[in-house]
């Protein structure tokens, strides 16, 4: 089984160093052998990939090995997540427990009486609300309740300081995430960077098609980009495989500078146009 195992991982990283050295960073690949050894990627072939005709098609006329550029479309597919995935910053406790005890401490109540009535309301002026699967379930509005749940946070903040383990509040984190990027910029991203290996392909025009003579093989790089990016479930449009040219108009309006990638330590300027 490990003979097998580090035989997978040198065809990998065989398959894949070659992107990587034209890149001018070689040791992006032995990262990603690791990632799918320790199950990241899944890497078996889909049958939206395998079952498509015009695309093995157009991989023989740029004699590529389906094999070898499938591993190389997950690899790029890694590469752009790790620049797209949810960044995380950390949050600390101490920190985040006072802001929102000030918070609270800042809402309050006043009694207001209906109109033409003898009754009145007791009216807030905020609230506090509690999701799940973003959607709000609970949301409270007595000043009264408000009132204990900042002294409660309060008295705990108190009552770990006191105890001599408030230094756990300052340095066990939690973490925030912001949200993922657009499908725009992803697919921009992608193009780009599958791109980057698909520009110095020549198409062989004698390649026939499997379907018969009186079929053309496609040998528009960007069709053949835009397969991937549906076949990869980066989009469901397929457009972007039965379309030509939809791929051309489908860019990310403006620029993006990236943050470094948080799989492959590299770094890029901007994204767009």
């Amino acid at each position: 089984m490990e003979e097998e195992k580090t035989e997978f991982d040198k065809a990998v990283y065989d398959y894949v160093k070659i992107y990587a050295e034209m890149a001018g960073v070689p040791a992006i690949a032995k990262i990603f052998v690791s990632r799918c050894s320790e199950g990241k990627i899944f890497t078996e072939q889909t049958k939206r990939y395998t079952d498509n005709i015009e695309l093995q098609d157009t991989l023989r006329a740029f004699h590529l090995d389906a094999e070898k550029f499938w591993y190389l479309c997950l690899f790029v597919n890694d590469i752009v997540e790790g620049f797209t995935v949810d960044m995380v910053t950390p949050l600390y406790p101490r920190k985040e427990l006072t802001n929102l005890a000030e918070k609270l401490d800042s809402i309050k109540g006043e009694i207001v009486k209906r109109k033409d009535s003898e009754l009145a309301d007791l009216v807030c002026n905020g609230e506090l609300s509690l999701k799940i699967d973003n959607k709000t379930v609970l949301s409270i509005t007595a000043p009264n309740i408000l009132s204990t749940i900042k002294d409660a946070l309060q008295y705990y903040l108190k009552y770990k300081e006191d105890k001599g383990e408030g230094w756990q509040l300052g340095v066990t984190p939690c973490t925030i995430k912001h949200k993922d990027k657009s499908t725009t910029f992803i697919v921009s991203l992608f193009r780009k960077y599958l791109g980057f290996f698909c520009d110095v392909l020549v198409a062989d025009k004698t390649v026939v098609s499997s379907k018969g003579k009186i079929y053309e093989v496609s040998t528009d790089k960007l069709q053949l980009i835009g397969t991937m990016i549906y076949i990869l479930g980066i989009s469901n449009d397929k457009r972007f495989m039965k379309e030509k040219g939809f791929l051309r108009t489908y860019t990310y309006k403006g620029k993006m500078k990236l943050e470094p990638n948080r799989y492959y330590y590299i770094v890029d300027n901007e994204v767009g146009h």
